[in-house]
């Protein structure tokens, strides 16, 4: 699910000046979803297909959300989320689903106010729970999504100020409750070392021996990050990097019961590549770093949306595959991270003043 978000503006620019035809119809495009969301809900290109489409202009009547389906070549070298954000600014919804037909990352939902973490991460587990079938998972999405809105329709003022305030001493209650509690289980949850855990999010002390040995540094290295993220003051991923490990656990257990040989081989080249780039995507050195110090970096939030969506594609994919075994079925991989590590490889302040240093010591 994951593209060159960090270089995609740069990228870009030089797209267009290379290759101006291919950029003129990635516009085209957008150009032309961008015009039909002023007025209707739904667009979907006359190049591609959607399922139950009364059912979802029926589901968004009355949302400030928006869906447009448009074939795979249309986000040319943006990242989905960063072409689906480009659309977004331009409509009237307060959240955007954008399916590109044919590509790996086939769904990305954007917001003009960023929800809450366990609220964009509903929309993937929808999704998942629904087989990845977009057209079975796209109405439940969509209710899921109306749910979460913060418009309400008014009536008289005097009735619409008391509502109100009904409603807004509630909110502040309920906040000020989870406030507490969420004190109260640091307090109490805290381990030696200081680190909050959860009762049930953790993860074996010791990696299962079904496990391939090439993986379990890289194991070792994704638990520790899942630990330097639950120290984050916000945006941590740490109960999603447990939940991969696990799982990762369980899939090579599964798969020395029912499993091939073949099968194995193929999975631990898979998740020593998937492993390799998350570990590098997630560390000190790009997600914390941005998460932390989010104003020395260009598309900051682009960015962690981008290393959030690869570890949810991640978590999809082990899933998958666990169920491919139950299933006697041959194992599937859909998901790809080159670009994701490419953006956290991006030129940085060090790389480029070294020569001019050099030159001062000579």
């Amino acid at each position: 699910m994951k593209k060159l978000s960090a270089l995609a503006v740069p990228l870009l620019a030089v797209l267009f000046a290379l290759a101006p035809a291919v950029a003129a119809q990635a516009n085209t495009y957008q150009d032309e979803a961008v015009a039909a969301l002023q007025s209707e809900h739904l667009y979907v290109d006359s190049s591609v297909s959607l399922g139950d489409r009364g059912a979802v202009t029926s589901a968004l009547e009355g949302s400030d959300v928006g869906v447009a389906v448009l074939p795979s070549l249309a986000v040319d070298s943006l990242t989905p989320s960063s072409f689906a954000r480009e659309i977004l600014n331009s409509t009237p919804y307060d959240t955007l689903i954008v399916i590109l037909e044919g590509n790996q990352q086939p769904l990305s939902v954007v917001y003009k106010s960023a929800p809450s973490e366990e609220n964009a991460k509903a929309v993937y587990e929808i999704l998942t729970e629904n087989g990845n079938n977009i057209d079975q998972a796209l109405v439940p999405i969509i209710d899921h999504l109306k749910d979460g809105d913060n418009g309400s329709s008014g009536g008289g003022s005097e009735a619409g100020s008391g509502v109100g305030f009904i409603i807004l001493f509630g909110t502040l209650f309920c906040l000020l409750l989870i406030g507490v509690t969420y004190m109260v289980l640091r307090f109490v949850k805290k381990d030696s070392s200081g680190t909050v855990r959860a009762k049930h999010d953790t993860v074996p002390n010791k990696i299962s021996e079904t496990v391939p040995s090439k993986l379990h540094p890289l194991i070792k290295q994704l638990t520790e990050l899942s630990q330097q993220h639950d120290r984050l003051s916000e945006r941590g991923l740490g109960t999603d990097l447990r939940t991969i490990v696990r799982n990762m656990q369980e899939l090579f257990t599964r798969l020395s019961k029912k499993g091939t040989n073949g099968q194995r081989g193929i999975a631990e080249v898979e998740y020593i590549d998937k492993l390799t780039k998350l570990n590098e995507a997630l560390g000190e050195s790009y997600y914390i770093d941005i998460v932390n110090k989010p104003t020395l970096w260009d598309k900051a939030e682009t960015r962690l949306d981008s290393v959030v969506e690869a570890v949810y594609a991640v978590q999809s994919q082990l899933i998958e595959n666990i169920k491919q075994v139950n299933a006697s079925e041959d194992l599937k991989f859909q998901v790809s991270l080159n670009s994701l590590v490419g953006a956290s490889k991006a030129t940085n302040v060090k790389d480029i003043y070294t020569p001019d240093l050099k030159r001062k010591n000579n």
